[in-house]
């Protein structure tokens, strides 16, 4: 069975610096070997914002695999046994989008991202940070799920089928 290590840079409740120690200290190398990076947690702010982007990460960051090395003072995730799958953070777009447009309708909603994402260039970096990180497996960008869009509050914001059709 294949699986990933997800190493999220969002924050959030983790204790990032204790898994920078595990890492270090003891992380398996088939753990090491397969890791599991958020698009959306490191460039895109969390759904409480005022910005889309996170400003410096998007202007200094390019090369998820020197980033990663940073964060976890290993070298390994540069070998060829490290193998890289990129999660594409549409997830963590739509609950940003909706967060601060609760009650836009599922049109809205898809046209606001599709906008959000042209205007802001997402699919240019994400294609450069696959390149540039010689990443070797990607998630692709698909359309927002509106059943699944949810508020910072925990409410969620229903449609009926036959508004999405």
């Amino acid at each position: 069975m294949k699986f990933y290590f997800i190493y999220s840079a969002g924050g959030g409740a983790g204790d990032w610096n204790g898994v920078k120690r595990v890492w270090q200290n003891w992380m398996p190398e088939y753990m090491k070997s397969r890791i599991l990076l958020k698009f959306g947690d490191v460039f895109l702010e969390h759904a409480s914002g005022n910005r889309f982007i996170r400003p410096q990460r998007w202007r200094t960051i390019s090369d998820l695999r020197s980033w990663l090395c940073d964060n976890v003072g290993d070298e390994f995730v540069f070998s060829s046994n490290c193998n890289i799958l990129l999660d594409s953070g549409t997830a963590k777009a739509v609950n940003l989008i909706s967060h601060h447009n609760p009650t836009t309708s599922c049109d809205e909603l898809i046209e606001s991202f599709n906008r959000t994402f042209e205007t802001n260039n997402v699919f240019e970096k994400y294609i450069s940070v696959i390149c540039d990180s010689e990443i070797d497996s990607a998630v692709t960008f698909d359309i927002p799920n509106p059943f699944k869009i949810r508020s910072q509050n925990g409410s969620t914001i229903e449609y009926s089928r036959e508004k999405i059709k």
